[in-house]
């Protein structure tokens, strides 16, 4: 859209452009223009219809190459926006988002974005995407208390604080950053997914105060040592594979575990894994395991145990209802038959030493 086809074209023209686009309602306009200039859209839409009758509520420019800063673009009279759509546009710098008192959504994902505002004025906003910008620091967001959703994915963030007012928050992404020290997160009470893959983190807290937490990813980074993870309660997904974990922590504080993954560590024996009652899929998959003495996993149906250094099988007495097994790439020469595992479906065992099959 250019300045001076506005000027131009008469009123009753750019009025039956206003009424095909629904633009009292919504206005979308992604990947429709190399440079959109939007403040003087905004603009023309004040003029042909009463400002008090100007309910637009979702505004969905995404893809597009805005051509000046965000911040030239007055929100003031879009009071009834509900949703904005601002992702792949190019943008660097934020307005302060005044007077959207209805805003629910906002989408700034893929941007050139480095300051991140405090946001003051976003009393009801629920989700908030920031991935894949060139963030450093993160405010507080003290004042989003309705905040359910947070995505700061693929940014540049070194430290993160608490999020000290964030008592409704139940997803939180901070993969792919610079995270090296994670604090306790003392209140997020709800937080229900917490995922900081591909970090710098060496320590992790016990997170004992994200006591409805169920999903916890932790995947490359440099962790070593493990908590106990002590008030973890209903915990079902746990990933901390490609790290430098050599000892397996007591996992007995975690009942509700249905997934644990731990491949590409340092594992050499294999401990406290016998009060996991409910655990489905267990991958110990290119670690340094060597003796196995059998698992207590009554509900265990998927075991990765390839690329390891086993020599000798027990005959996974406790594996019953086992369905998938992955052995290859051992050193093992004896298998057993199986017989304590009806279920088994799937066995692999490609690259072993194995001289003599049993009889199944």
């Amino acid at each position: 859209f250019k300045t001076m086809l506005f000027n131009i074209l008469p009123k009753r023209i750019i009025t039956y452009i206003f009424k095909y686009l629904n633009i009292k309602d919504i206005l979308n306009i992604s990947e429709t223009s190399r440079y959109f200039y939007y403040d003087i859209f905004i603009k023309i839409a004040y003029k042909l219809y009463n400002i008090e009758n100007f309910k637009l509520q979702y505004m969905i420019l995404k893809k597009n190459k805005i051509s000046f800063g965000i911040h030239k673009f007055e929100f003031t009279q879009l009071n009834n926006l509900r949703r904005i759509h601002l992702n792949n546009s190019n943008i660097k710098t934020l307005p302060d988002f005044i007077n959207l008192p209805l805003l629910i959504y906002l989408n700034l994902g893929y941007n050139q974005i480095e300051h991140v505002p405090d946001f003051t004025n976003l009393p009801m906003l629920k989700y908030l995407e920031l991935n894949n910008n060139q963030i450093k620091h993160v405010p507080n967001f003290i004042n989003l208390p309705l905040l359910d959703y947070l995505n700061l994915n693929n940014n540049q963030i070194e430290i993160i604080h608490g999020f000290t007012n964030l008592h409704m928050l139940r997803k939180l992404y901070l993969n792919n950053n610079k995270i090296k020290y994670i604090p306790n997160f003392n209140n997020l009470p709800i937080l229900k997914i917490l995922s900081l893959n591909r970090n710098q983190i060496k320590y992790i807290p016990d997170f004992n105060n994200l006591p409805i937490l169920k999903i916890l990813e932790l995947y490359d980074n440099q962790i070593k040592i493990l908590p106990n993870f002590t008030n973890l309660r209903v915990l079902k997904y746990l990933c901390l594979s490609y790290n430098r974990i050599k000892i397996i922590p007591n996992f007995n504080n975690l009942p509700m575990l249905k997934e644990l993954e731990l491949y590409n560590n340092q594992i050499k024996i294999l401990t406290n894994l016998t009060n996991l009652l409910i655990l489905e899929s267990l991958n110990l998959s290119n670690n340094q395991i060597e003796i196995i003495h059998g698992f207590n996993l009554p509900m265990l149906k998927r075991l990765w145990l390839d690329n390891n250094q086993i020599k000798i099988l027990s005959n996974f007495t406790n594996l019953s209802m086992l369905e998938y097994l992955c052995l290859n790439n051992n050193q093992i020469e004896t298998i057993p038959n199986f017989i304590n595992s009806p279920m088994l479906k799937t066995l692999y065992l490609n690259d072993n030493q194995i001289k003599i099959m049993p009889d199944f």
